[in-house]
């Protein structure tokens, strides 16, 4: 049998007919659809969140929601209030319409109190304290706890095998883990896939399995991020196992 492939010719003076036109748009989403049809609701790339004098800033990037591929294509500036309270930025997606020519997919931005449902999926959410900036994220342990700073445990990050954790908090848990504590082989290899940004939610599960002995394959990302904390909390330091063999070995040599 043999396949054909087609792949049109762009030259100079050359028309773009109605066909090569249809060919483009198809070979997009036949493109977005064979790549991401198993993914999870999540995000997929980009999105990421970034906050400067109490603005937020969310970077372009591509996520799915209901079998649905959305793209944000610009920068997006969102005003954190001033008030004490929890604040929600939130992706609330909205009903597709069709124009004759086009199917076009409508979703909003909001951060406000109200808490997300079915129809919303969260980016993060922010512990608002008067009298203080809000900050970036820097530290995996305790990221839940703190006030005036970006909390991303419940934005979902979509993958083939499921949902996970946003990758740029679990780079914190990695680079937290390969700097400070004592690792075995798999930590290693989890952490070097995480920075890479290739992590699947089912290896996590299995990490999980491995280190602590639980299953996790229908956890949310709260308890996900409990139990990485846990990992973190039961590997033991780098600087301490240092100090302790310095002292075996001077008692070595004394003795």
């Amino acid at each position: 049998m043999i396949i054909k492939n087609i792949k049109p010719l762009f030259k100079r003076g050359s028309i773009l007919d109605k066909e090569i036109l249809e060919y483009l748009r198809d070979d997009a989403k036949g493109y977005f659809d064979m790549n991401y049809r198993k993914y999870s609701n999540g995000v997929i790339t980009g999105l990421k969140i970034n906050v400067h004098d109490n603005t937020l800033t969310i970077e372009p990037g591509i996520f799915k929601w209901e079998e649905t591929i959305y793209r944000l294509k610009n920068l997006i500036d969102v005003e954190v209030p001033e008030k004490d309270g929890e604040y929600f930025l939130k992706l609330i997606i909205l009903p597709n319409e069709e124009n004759g020519k086009y199917q076009i997919s409508f979703y909003k931005i909001t951060l406000d109190e109200e808490l997300p449902n079915e129809k919303m999926m969260e980016l993060c959410r922010i512990k608002r304290r008067e009298g203080a900036n809000i900050r970036n994220y820097n530290k995996f342990i305790g990221h839940v706890k703190e006030y005036n700073q970006i909390n991303l445990v419940n934005q979902i990050d979509s993958t083939a095998t499921g949902k996970r954790l946003p990758i740029e908090l679990l780079k914190l848990f990695a680079e937290e883990i390969l700097e400070k504590k004592e690792i075995e082989a798999i930590d290693q290899i989890v952490c070097f896939k995480i920075l890479e940004g290739i992590l699947e939610r089912k290896s996590l599960d299995m990490y999980l399995r491995i280190k602590l002995g639980i299953e996790s394959s229908d956890y949310e990302n709260i308890d996900i991020y409990y139990a990485l904390e846990e990992v973190l909390k039961k590997s033991k330091n780098k600087f301490l196992s240092k100090k302790s063999d310095n002292n075996n070995i001077q008692k070595m040599i004394l003795e």
